[in-house]
């Protein structure tokens, strides 16, 4: 089992941080884009198992996916898609949408929670307990993930953009102000060629 000979601080994407976007419904969309990346770093490591690891890589992706992630969903679900499902008047489509969307969070938080301790161990001794199973279990969850962003950038963002009124973006911002993501930290990992 051998690390990486390159390590990468996750990939230094234009030169590292960004800034995080003032407009909540902007920040929701730059959230999308960082949790992509993530994806991007899962989807590295499955490729990389078993016998090259990044140990740098899944220590960060531990510290996204422990934080990260719920502290998005927290934002979405307690204060934005109450507040579309209150300005869209009951659009059974939007509402449709918005009940399968929280259902596939609490999915994700039960299967991160899973994947957190496996890689845990991943960056404690430097390889996975079942190779085969670690690479099942990333690649499910980065294809549901890369899913599930599609359908809110395309179903969530527009309806935000079309239904919130200035208070409703205003108490958003202020929820995101609280609940800082950890996605915002992320330097996504280099492209395999």
């Amino acid at each position: 089992m051998r690390e990486q000979d390159q390590p990468h601080p996750i990939g230094e994407a234009a030169g590292g941080l960004r800034s995080i976007p003032t407009d909540p419904v902007d920040r929701i969309v730059a959230e999308h884009t960082w949790q992509l990346e993530l994806c991007d770093a899962l989807e590295y490591i499955a490729d990389g198992l078993p016998d090259s690891i990044d140990r740098r890589l899944v220590r960060e992706v531990i510290a996204i996916l422990g934080h990260g992630l719920e502290a998005h969903f927290r934002a979405e679900e307690q204060l934005l898609f109450p507040l579309l499902r209150q300005r869209g008047g009951g659009e059974p489509s939007l509402v449709a949408a918005l009940d399968q969307l929280e259902m596939e969070h609490v999915r994700d938080e039960d299967v991160s929670s899973e994947l957190l301790e496996e890689l845990t161990f991943v960056a404690e001794h430097g390889r996975a307990r079942n190779a085969d199973m670690l690479g099942y279990m990333l690649r499910g969850f980065f294809e549901g993930q890369r899913r599930h962003i599609g359908w809110e950038n395309a179903v969530v963002v527009p309806a935000a953009r079309r239904l919130l009124l200035e208070d409703d973006l205003k108490s958003l911002s202020e929820l995101q102000g609280r609940t800082s993501s950890r996605l915002s930290g992320f330097r996504k990992p280099p492209r395999q060629v």
